[in-house]
């Protein structure tokens, strides 16, 4: 306690002043928006903010600041005023009275307005200043502004950091589902807020420790009146169609955004529904994810409309009721309907230091179905004093495959089904005692089963699959039903700035495993392989305790975890004479300072130890097949990784200049008490995970920076990224080290090069050297390029053009250059006395139908070819009511 309030003491030196009051006019009215910029008599700007709607307004400075202080006040129509400060006679409020200055405006041209303003933690983007003609959706609007990004996937980021939440109108109605959130109409929103240091938890908000970043889309009050209503009907060619319907409303008690949408024009519905979140509970949890496939293929790199061949439906409710205002209840629930068609040729090559080379020939023609029900069903209550939460999740996702495949020139046809179910129950209180400690009780269960079956038809591998006799079929069954529960109390000190929680709980994991591997004859016998089946149980607890601490300073904030675990595993399987258990107790720190730089910038650097155990998918004995050409098995204890990450970032903003910089640098090295054994021939290749003991290490380097050039009004984001691996593997008994480097750029641009033009660009470049421990005799290291750039035009106020491309480059030793550039055209009409938008599109002008790509690995190489859909044409009308 000693050193905690020693350490307290030194960090409480770096503490910040505040200016605050009121700001009215002659008779006694407060003023609005008045501008503030505090300042030191050497011009470096502190803080800067406004008044808010009732004329307050409060800025903070540091202590450590020369003594002269200057706050200039300044507003459209009134008289500035500019007062000198001694930080050391800081009053406790400033009333600051402004008076009419009658001017007369001069003719000028407008160049640019103010875009972003600085509340505290939060910074304003205003929709209106970043939005152009040709925009819809307020995801249009958010690629524009400095510092903010929307990943393909829909993942936001804020200056290199992933969001936490996003709001409209401060509620979080869609949990880490929020793409959808980014299709309401730009005009419905009048401002775009970053949140840093977002804690949605009332009570907990008071020396609040939190890091987390959050998106809160402010809605204008006359879009809070009504319902937004939007309809898309569209056909084209080659027999295409397109229909969406989606209805949003904002009200203060009740607010809903539910969408229709269905098309066979390549868009996959299911970006509507990504889940942005991270398992929290992935450690303790680890369920096998999909232990069969119907082979190694995956999908290009390209927009999914390039290259999907579908037929999707999609129906995705979000109702959100506030019945209080402390109480919420919320309901998310969809439903996804999807037929694909996929068809590649891939050659595989893997080359071995001892001069071998495997190689396999396959072709592959994929018809999938794909069902996903969802549904989450959410009450929360959350004042000053106390925090309930419950949250229900159900869903339901069947699958299945229909393949035909030929491999070294061998036919065989696949059928793929996987039933997954999964629901789960989250529960969280916290309560604030009259001494301001809290306690929380969490818990949480989930219960999952997951079968799969897999049919190969005629049986491959009848040299080892059926004693060299041609053979029907193989059958290939899984089920790992499971069952986890974690339950914790907390119990929470705050002292001043000082905060200290105390955690103590348990954790179970009940899982099975079962697996069995049919052959069948061409007599319609069927005989279980008994050398490949499965029957393990398996059972895991922990019992553990943890101790936090953190301090929060106005500069600094620090933050020290010492969590300490008992973890039993057991597992059996009495056919394979398995019988097996494990005690561990495992103590997991992690340290975490960050200190802030003036205002805006700040250095964080964090540091975490960490142990790991394997799942049941590593202790298995019996073969179990995988895909067409693959086996997987264990031969080796429970694995054991112990992780080092250390990690140090810089975030510098000046939110006045719309400039953002990151640049961050982390080391991560892991040991492992195991390691994967690939045995690879003409025909087959199988894994089998060995007791061994290896390493691997990854350093990284990151820089992002994005800036707003208001004169040209235009937004520019560069970044530059280095990383580093070294990893060991062990192939055909042969172990070998490897180090991975790669290096890459990009560079972007949205600008509205004049009234009538905007221009878009985006380029990435990346080299990547892959060094063996051992020469081979091919040296993998690729060169790629990825360009994407778009122009449109604005003609009568009503009319869109729009030309976009997109290339891509590939460059191997060895190999063709792969070369592939992508070109489309739409035109837009807005009618708009009647809200209604006509649009004629054409993609893929060059009717582009197969499309190469190079996977790489440090040994080995897998060239794929797709085919695409080719040209499209497309006539679309939107309704919006």
């Amino acid at each position: 306690m000693t050193v905690v309030l020693t350490f307290g003491f030194l960090l409480s030196a770096f503490s910040q002043l505040q200016i605050k009051g009121k700001i009215t006019n002659s008779n006694g009215e407060p003023i609005p928006a008045v501008n503030l910029i505090l300042k030191t008599k050497d011009g470096l700007v502190l803080n800067f903010g406004s008044s808010s709607k009732i004329g307050l307004f409060n800025l903070t400075f540091p202590n450590n600041t020369t003594d002269t202080i200057i706050l200039t006040v300044t507003a459209v129509g009134l008289k500035n005023q500019r007062i000198i400060l001694d930080k050391k006679n800081i009053k406790p409020n400033y009333d600051l009275v402004m008076i009419e200055e009658p001017f007369k405006i001069k003719t000028v041209d407008i160049i640019s307005r103010p875009k972003i303003t600085s509340n505290g933690d939060t910074l304003n983007y205003t929709t209106a200043h970043f939005t152009s003609s040709e925009d819809r959706t307020i995801a249009d609007v958010i690629r524009k502004m400095p510092g903010i990004k929307i990943e393909d996937d829909g993942k936001i980021k804020y200056n290199g950091k992933a969001i936490s939440n996003f709001y409209i109108n401060g509620d979080n109605m869609l949990n880490d589902r929020y793409n959808v959130g980014t299709k309401i109409p730009h005009g419905a929103v009048e401002k775009v807020q970053v949140i840093e240091k977002d804690q949605p938890i009332k009570l907990l908000r008071q020396n609040n420790m939190s890091d987390n970043v959050a998106i809160n889309l402010v809605i204008k009050d006359e879009a809070k009146l009504d319902i937004i209503k939007e309809v898309r009907a569209g056909i084209g060619i080659p027999k295409k169609f397109e229909a969406n319907f989606i209805a949003m409303s904002f009200g203060k008690k009740f607010k809903f955004i539910n969408n229709a949408t269905a098309n066979n024009i390549g868009i996959d519905p299911r970006i509507e529904i990504q889940a942005h979140g991270n398992n929290k509970y992935a450690n303790e949890n680890n369920k096998p994810q999909e232990l069969l496939s119907t082979g190694t293929g995956g999908s290009p790199p390209l927009p999914q409309s390039r290259y999907l061949f579908n037929t999707s439906a999609l129906a995705n409710l979000n109702n959100y009721y506030r019945i209080n205002n402390d109480l919420t209840a919320k309901f998310n629930f969809s439903y996804l309907y999807q037929h694909e068609t996929q068809q590649m040729d891939v050659s595989s090559h893997t080359y071995l230091s001892n001069g071998e080379t495997f190689s396999y020939e396959e072709t592959q023609l994929n018809k999938t179905n794909i069902q996903k029900t969802h549904s989450e069903l959410d009450l929360t209550g959350n004042t000053d004093s106390y925090f309930f939460n419950n949250t229900l999740i159900a869903s339901f996702d069947p699958k299945q495959v229909n393949s035909g495949i030929a491999i070294n020139l061998k036919d065989a046809d696949q059928i793929l089904k996987q039933q997954t179910f999964d629901i789960s129950n989250e529960l969280n209180y916290i309560k604030k005692m009259k001494s301001s400690h809290t306690v929380n009780f969490h818990s949480y269960l989930n219960l999952t089963s997951q079968p799969e079956s897999l049919s190969i038809n005629p049986g491959l591998n009848d040299s080892l699959l059926n004693n060299g006799i041609p053979y029907a079929s193989l059958i290939q069954q899984v089920e790992t039903p499971t069952f986890f529960t974690n339950n914790y109390v907390t119990y929470g000190l705050r002292t001043g700035r000082f905060k200290q929680n105390y955690k103590v709980g348990v954790s179970t994991q009940d899982q099975q495993l079962i697996s069995n591997l049919y052959r069948e004859q061409y007599d319609e016998s069927k005989q279980l392989i008994n050398t490949m089946t499965n029957d393990i149980e398996w059972f895991k607890r922990k019992v553990y305790a943890e101790g936090s601490y953190e301090y929060t300073g106005n500069k600094i904030r620090a933050s020290l975890i010492v969590p300490v675990g008992f973890n039993k595993i057991s597992y059996l399987d009495v056919d394979k004479k398995l019988d097996t258990s494990l005690n561990r107790v495992f103590v997991d720190p992690s340290v975490k300072v960050d200190y802030r730089i003036g205002t805006e910038n700040e250095i964080a650097v964090n540091y975490n130890f960490n142990n790991k155990l394997g799942g049941i998918e590593e202790v298995y004995k019996g073969i179990i097949l995988k895909n067409y050409r693959s086996l997987y098995a264990n031969d080796a204890p429970v694995s054991e990784q112990k992780s080092h990450h250390v990690n140090a970032t810089f975030r510098f903003k000046q939110s006045l200049n719309m400039l953002f910089f990151n640049l961050s640098v982390s080391y991560d090295h892991t040991s492992f008490n195991t390691i994967s054994s690939f045995r690879v021939d003409k025909n087959l290749q199988q894994k089998i995970i060995l007791a061994m003991k290896n390493r691997n290490s990854v350093l990284s380097f990151n820089a992002n920076g994005s800036k707003y050039l208001p004169p040209i009004q235009s937004t520019f984001n560069v970044s530059a990224n280095y990383e580093i691996k070294r990893f060991t593997q062990l192939q055909n008994g042969l172990v070998e080290n490897f180090n991975t480097s790669t290096v890459s750029y990009a560079a972007g641009i949205e600008s509205k090069l004049t009234n009538f033009l905007s221009w878009s660009y985006l380029g990435n470049y990346s080299i990547t050297n892959n060094i063996p421990g051992i020469d081979t005799q091919v040296k993998i290291n690729p060169k790629q390029l990825t360009q994407r750039s778009g122009l449109t035009a604005n003609y009568f106020k009503n009319l869109f053009i729009t030309l976009s491309a997109e290339h891509r480059f590939t460059k191997q030793a060895g190999q063709p250059n792969l070369n592939f550039i992508f070109s489309d055209f739409s035109s837009r009409f807005v009618f708009v006395k009647i809200k209604t938008d006509l649009q004629v599109g054409l993609t893929n002008l060059t009717n582009i139908k197969k499309f190469g790509t190079i996977d790489f690995s440090p040994n080995a190489m897998k060239v794929s070819n797709y085919r695409l859909p080719g040209r499209q044409m497309m006539i679309k009308t939107t309704f919006n009511f």
